[in-house]
């Protein structure tokens, strides 16, 4: 059970959307500063890594990052960073890289999703995720891992949780990996997440 259960959501605008990843994380404390260092650590490593994946018109905008199961509001830190990829076409707009985060519990509880939308085109090799783009995505889930993983580099603790008690039902992801087809992007309006 982690004490200190963090929910971080990045929201981007694409195409004319509000787009929203939502993520769990066990953090060192609650002190509420630790809010803040958690959204500018995934600004620095997350939203710093994935942007050369997305398209240029994929437009950053906001890192929230609340408490759970504490009467703080939430902390909210303004980012301008865009998309890095060398067209603004997309692939399918509604299409996205599935990330899926693994824990030890076997289960639908016992895993997540993060959905990367804003795709280039030619991401696909017949159906599936192309190779350079698998590469790509290996080497990205490898670095957070490292970086928010067992063991990882920032004090806090990718996972997966339960909307009832999130703090009790916290479980540490032990791995990633990318979905070898592509998903359909969750979309979702103005502070509500996936």
């Amino acid at each position: 059970m982690a004490d200190n259960v963090f929910r971080a959501v990045l929201t981007y605008f694409w195409l004319g959307q509000t787009m929203q990843n939502q993520m769990h994380f066990s953090g060192p404390s609650s002190d509420p500063a630790q809010m803040q260092v958690l959204a500018q650590s995934l600004a620095d490593n997350w939203i710093a890594g994935i942007k050369f994946r997305q398209t240029r018109d994929v437009r950053y905008r906001l890192v929230t990052v609340r408490l759970l199961e504490s009467q703080f509001p939430p902390f909210n830190l303004s980012v301008s960073i865009d998309g890095l990829a060398t067209v603004n076409t997309a692939n399918l707009p509604f299409t996205a890289v599935i990330l899926r985060i693994r824990t030890a519990q076997i289960g639908r509880h016992g895993h997540g999703r993060v959905y990367i939308g804003g795709l280039p085109e030619a991401v696909t090799e017949g159906g599936f995720v192309g190779s350079s783009e698998l590469g790509f995505y290996n080497q990205f889930i490898s670095a957070m891992m490292a970086a928010y993983g067992p063991g990882g580099s920032e004090p806090f603790r990718l996972g997966v949780t339960r909307k009832v008690s999130p703090s009790a039902n916290f479980l540490d992801a032990v791995s990633m990996d990318v979905s070898p087809t592509l998903g359909v992007q969750r979309r979702r309006n103005m502070g509500v997440g996936i």
